[in-house]
């Protein structure tokens, strides 16, 4: 009887920490402010080191992100070819997520591995650097932010194509015999 309640409680505990976790990742994704947003470099800026964290604003000029150690990078807007924003998701917690998950029983680890992901926005810039080679720049920025700076850099004078718009459910698709 004492080993059923200490597996309860040990459940009850593990439940209430994964909604615990999730109240917090959703109140990090809801928050905004106007200053420049935080950014991760993935790849492709020139003079910057891949996976670099930092700020990234559109300024008047152009994009620009400062890394938290080191000079900023600009990217002017007359260089800008495209922008283009993804949708992505990442698992978060690492090593003591994975254990929590393994010692719940019952495969009760595939219920907090619901909400374990964290959603951010890839925001990827294509762009001619000064001797008129073609680069890209990815970013990894908070939710929702991607298609603010796409609009904002639109509005500055970026060249940028039109949004992809997604196909209707009602389209008909026909089928030709011969």
């Amino acid at each position: 009887m004492n080993f059923r309640l200490q597996r309860h409680a040990a459940f009850a505990a593990a439940v209430a920490c994964v909604f615990f976790l999730a109240a917090q990742m959703r109140a990090a994704e809801t928050s905004t402010t106007e200053a420049p947003t935080a950014a991760t470099i993935i790849m492709g800026l020139e003079g910057v080191k891949n996976n670099t964290h930092g700020k990234l604003a559109v300024t008047a000029d152009g994009l620009q992100f400062t890394p938290d150690a080191g000079a900023a990078a600009q990217v002017s807007v007359a260089s800008i070819r495209d922008v283009s924003v993804g949708l992505e998701d990442r698992q978060v917690g690492g090593i003591p997520m994975m254990m929590g998950k393994a010692a719940i029983p019952y495969s009760g680890g595939r219920f907090i591995s619901l909400f374990s992901h964290k959603k951010y926005d890839s925001f990827t810039v294509e762009y001619v650097d000064a001797n008129g080679g073609l680069h890209g720049a990815i970013f990894r920025i908070a939710k929702g932010e991607g298609l603010n700076f796409r609009r904002e850099l639109a509005s500055n004078g970026a060249k940028i194509s039109p949004e992809e718009q997604s196909p209707t459910a009602n389209q008909e698709v026909k089928n030709e015999t011969k």
